[in-house]
């Protein structure tokens, strides 16, 4: 829909679902990898539905977000939610899929509705910058897997 932030990246992994499980389940583990992420507070727990965190941003213009864990199929998929100051329903999905050559394929998909007249000015650049950020995101994700 032409209204919505929809990000769609994956990237193949040198790494096996367990290794990059470990990683994602860990919350505190966040500032690491995920790009969008300078520190994460207030976590209650591992990534398992129902568990919450707050997450303060890089840059200073950048809303700090409340997230929930919404479901968790470890070690293949992660659905968290939030609602920021001019985004809707965010939705941000991780799946990771074994390969056939013993790597795995982990899927980003990230959505959510510009509200406001700010929202939706300035969804064109947030649909840019989430995408770049998620790519840089899985880049590091894969690092982290593989230390």
């Amino acid at each position: 829909m032409a209204n919505t932030i929809d990000v769609d990246v994956t990237r193949r992994m040198n790494t096996t679902a367990e290794a990059v499980w470990a990683v994602v389940d860990d919350l505190d583990r966040l500032p690491e990898w995920l790009v969008f992420a300078s520190a994460v507070e207030d976590v209650s727990g591992s990534a398992q539905p129902g568990a919450t965190y707050t997450v303060k941003p890089r840059r200073a213009y950048e809303p700090t977000t409340r997230w929930t864990v919404a479901e968790a199929v470890p070690p293949s998929r992660q659905l968290h939610t939030s609602e920021m100051p001019v985004v809707s329903g965010v939705r941000s999905e991780l799946t990771i899929t074994p390969n056939d050559d013993g790597g795995v394929t982990v899927r980003a998909h990230w959505t959510g509705t510009p509200k406001g007249v700010l929202g939706k000015l300035m969804r064109g650049m947030m649909q840019k910058r989430i995408t770049e950020s998620w790519e840089r995101s899985l880049e590091q994700l894969e690092r982290a897997a593989r230390a």
